[in-house]
């Protein structure tokens, strides 16, 4: 429904502006068009801008302005026809001569055939997520199942890095965690693991798009698929192995939120059940976990 009305209200400030009136669009990913609006119905959208015709879908369009007064206060980044970025704020622009930028240290102007795209870099990385993201997380477990009398609740120590796939919503990333381990039937019996899995997670974007505080909130799920090394070490004067290491299947699976602090750094905090797979009794755990990441 808020949608609905959005197109509406957009469609009717584009007839009041007599269509030909519009000159700054901007879309929900931040991607803004300076021109004309050249044909317009509730499906698609027809821009002319710098001699180029582009078509979108009009529920995609977010603001519909008169003039570019409204966004001269706005860093944009200017995308050129040999992929390099120029940022700066618009003062001005002319359909067949191009764009006076303010870079900061000083105007320059930017011919009209050489912009590839212009668009809002924090709003577009709220619509399509980080390209990249490295952070690490502490957290506490607890041991389930069959084993839960055998291990004390312990500390988890993990780290990882994630990328954007081409696929809206959907990153991928490789995840290595270390566990502090307490074997509650034999003290001078130590366990410790550390795994490595890599996992798929998916971001539920659109939830920026709500207002105040929850704007700055990304709820996601995610799985991980990998392995866990546990090491053993027996130092009992009758041990009959002293020590040992295994490597077993593991698998993870939550949820979890990212909060923005600012552009590029957040709090992540997240839920997880582990199982990693053994012949008789699998080591089963949950986790909670805190922490911090930057994303570029």
């Amino acid at each position: 429904m808020k949608r609905t009305w959005r197109i509406l209200g957009i469609l009717l400030l584009i007839f009041t502006n007599h269509i030909l009136l519009a000159n700054t669009i901007i879309r929900d990913d931040g991607t803004i068009y300076l021109g004309q609006v050249k044909d317009v119905n509730a499906e698609k959208t027809v821009i002319a801008s710098f001699g180029k015709e582009t078509t979108i879908p009009t529920s995609r369009l977010e603001k519909n302005l008169p003039t570019h007064d409204q966004i001269a206060q706005i860093s944009i980044n200017i995308v050129l026809g040999d992929h390099s970025v120029i940022s700066g704020k618009i003062n001005d622009f002319d359909e067949d001569i191009g764009l006076l930028l303010n870079t900061g240290f000083g105007q320059i102007t930017i011919p009209a055939n050489s912009i590839q795209e212009i668009y809002i870099p924090r709003q577009k990385t709220a619509y399509h997520g980080y390209n990249f993201t490295f952070g690490g997380n502490l957290g506490y477990y607890s041991v389930i199942g069959d084993l839960s009398g055998a291990f004390e609740p312990s500390l988890r120590i993990s780290g990882y890095g994630e990328f954007k796939t081409p696929y809206r919503g959907w990153f991928a990333g490789l995840n290595l965690a270390y566990l502090y381990t307490n074997y509650s039937l034999e003290k001078n019996v130590e366990y410790s693991i550390l795994s490595l899995k890599p996992y798929v997670l998916y971001s539920f974007l659109d939830f920026k798009k709500t207002a105040y505080f929850l704007s700055r909130v990304s709820p996601f799920v995610f799985f991980q698929g990998g392995i866990a090394s546990v090491s053993m070490k027996d130092n009992r004067e009758n041990a009959i192995v002293a020590a040992d290491d295994t490597i077993l299947p593991a698998y993870a699976m939550g949820s979890g939120s990212d909060f923005r602090v600012s552009e590029h750094l957040n709090i992540r905090t997240l839920f997880q059940y582990e199982i990693l797979f053994q012949k008789s009794i699998h080591f089963q755990d949950i986790t909670i976990e805190a922490g911090v990441n930057y994303g570029i």
